[in-house]
């Protein structure tokens, strides 16, 4: 069964990551460097919604979450430490 979803924290996703297979950043959100850091390190499609006029802002999103990034987050160990992403090639708008 086909589960999508929108993520709204960096925490979660790693718990859930196996259940969904597609998610969504949303225009409030497409903006934010935190999301398309966020979106590099899922295992599944994310679309972008960028708001009326500002698809240029959802290129930019798609683009970071293509490459690797390091952020704050939760190891696969359970310990709160810097999290290293490969990059989501699976991204669109």
């Amino acid at each position: 069964l086909p589960v999508a979803c929108e993520f709204v924290d960096t925490i979660v996703p790693q718990y859930l990551a196996d259940l969904v297979s597609w998610s969504q950043v949303g225009p409030s959100k497409c903006q934010s460097r935190l999301y398309a850091e966020l979106s590099s390190g899922l295992s599944m499609p994310v679309g972008f919604e960028a708001a009326a006029g500002a698809s240029e802002m959802a290129v930019r999103a798609i683009r970071l979450a293509a490459q690797a990034h390091p952020f704050i987050g939760v190891s696969k160990q359970g310990v709160a430490g810097v999290v290293h992403t490969t990059g989501n090639k699976d991204c669109h708008a």
